[in-house]
């Protein structure tokens, strides 16, 4: 009995440990003119986490810093485009299994695409018309087929476009779904549960949040508005409170704050609820920055030249606000594992000083949180290259297992799981930090943090 009261206490120890986060001091690492958005990847396939930058200027370009491992990146690599790129997003648009990008040209009303060489080098450009002033790009798997997608957020026709990819590289034409007025940005998600791929993003000028329920066949519902705070300029999506769920979080830029939508569990959400920040939040990400196995939030201020983390406490509230302190204006931020120690740094754009600011995770504990001491597991190997094997102490019934990435993003799920084992292939996921979850009759049992590293 009192061996088991010590391990109880120590683990109680631990909890309050790693309840609070800790980066180091910023470093600064050039990106091009007025750094816009930051994306993550291993683009030259040598196993570590490069950074793609859209620099926002006339006749910008995207910057690709080669990471180390050990969290510095090279100086840019600048890819030039016509046009003003506000946003890219990246994925393996011709299945050759390497990334290629996807830029928003927002002058232009385009999407830019480039095919990866998975040596550091893009192709020539191939362009898709979009609605007007495309702000964001994003993919995904719109139709089920397993090809990628693309979704823009169209600033000035007040729409989403929807292009089709085909596997080799090349996309359909768009097709228009009407949001509200002034959409941003965009989060592609499974919102409802259905298996199949939904979109929400937030609209600046009409300060709500937009979410279109996707149907599997790149047809989506007329869209649901939800109320938030004012001038909403970011969206993400995360299961704040346990239920499996996907949640919504969009900065609100005049309040100085985050607006929380907690899922319904039907796809639709409660009222929001308003958790402060620094002043003036341009964007907003989610990801576990303390290792206790609950999302938290993080945002890019603006008006005070700072980031801003709450932690979460695992049913759907925030609290603790943090402060760091980075070099000008920071308009965008990442989360990344730079240093690949199995922490989640952060990276923000300083869209005014020409640099992203890289802030590397010095938590002390990153542990797994087991929400049940008699069900819990094991994953071996993790680091994960092929395929994690995981073992449960005690057979599942039922259960649903899902797996996030470390932007909250929901990567895989099996559902009707059963027995004492199961194996997670991962040799489509790029390198990085994921948390696998699992939940039987509708309450999550235990949670893991897997480290994906593909030599």
């Amino acid at each position: 009995m009192k061996q088991r009261f010590t391990f109880l206490f120590l683990a109680l120890w631990i909890s309050q440990t790693e309840a609070q986060p800790c980066f180091s001091p910023q470093q600064l690492f050039p990106s091009g003119t007025a750094p816009w958005c930051i994306r993550s990847g291993d683009f030259n396939t040598d196993g570590k986490t490069d950074l793609i930058v859209a620099n926002y200027a006339s006749q910008g370009s995207i910057a690709l810093l080669a990471g180390d491992g050990f969290g510095t990146f090279s100086a840019p690599q600048l890819v030039s485009f016509s046009g003003d790129p506000s946003s890219v997003t990246t994925a393996d648009f011709n299945s050759d299994n390497h990334l290629d990008l996807a830029v928003s040209i927002q002058n232009f009303g385009l999407v830019a695409v480039r095919l990866g060489d998975g040596a550091g080098g893009f192709g020539s450009t191939t362009s898709f018309n979009v609605g007007s002033a495309p702000h964001m790009v994003a993919s995904g798997d719109f139709n089920a087929d397993g090809k990628v997608d693309l979704a823009t957020a169209n600033f000035s026709s007040n729409n989403v476009s929807i292009l089709i990819g085909n596997g080799q590289g090349g996309f359909t034409a768009a097709v228009n779904f009407l949001v509200g007025t002034s959409p941003e940005s965009i989060v592609v998600a499974d919102l409802n549960g259905d298996n199949h791929t939904d979109i929400a993003v937030n609209n600046l000028s009409s300060g709500n949040v937009s979410v279109l329920m996707g149907n599997g066949q790149g047809g989506f519902a007329p869209c649901i508005n939800y109320e938030v705070g004012s001038v909403p300029s970011s969206i993400a999506a995360g299961d704040f409170n346990g239920d499996n769920r996907l949640d919504l979080v969009t900065t609100t830029t005049m309040n100085n704050a985050l607006s929380v939508l907690i899922n319904n569990g039907t796809g639709g959400f409660l009222p929001f609820v308003n958790h402060t920040v620094g002043t003036g939040p341009q964007a907003v990400i989610t990801s576990d920055f303390n290792g206790d196995g609950y999302l938290d939030l993080a945002s890019a201020n603006y008006g005070t030249t700072t980031l801003s983390i709450l932690i979460g406490n695992g049913a759907g509230a925030f609290s603790g606000l943090q402060t760091l302190n980075v070099l000008s204006n920071p308009i965008t931020l990442a989360a990344v594992d730079a240093n690949e120690d199995g922490r989640v740094d952060l990276v923000s754009a300083n869209t005014n000083a020409n640099s992203v600011s890289v802030h590397l995770n010095c938590a002390l504990f990153t542990g797994n949180q087991a929400l049940n001491e008699n069900q819990a597991f094991t994953v071996y190997p993790n680091p994960i290259s092929d395929v994690a094997h995981i073992a449960f102490s005690e057979p599942l019934n039922q259960a649903e297992l899902t797996l996030y990435n470390c932007i909250g993003e929901l990567v895989w799920r099996r559902n009707n799981t059963s027995g004492n084992a199961v194996d997670l292939p991962v040799h489509t996921l790029p390198n990085g930090i994921y948390f696998l979850r699992v939940a039987q009759n509708g309450a999550r049992l235990h949670s893991e943090k897997l480290v994906v590293n593909k030599i």
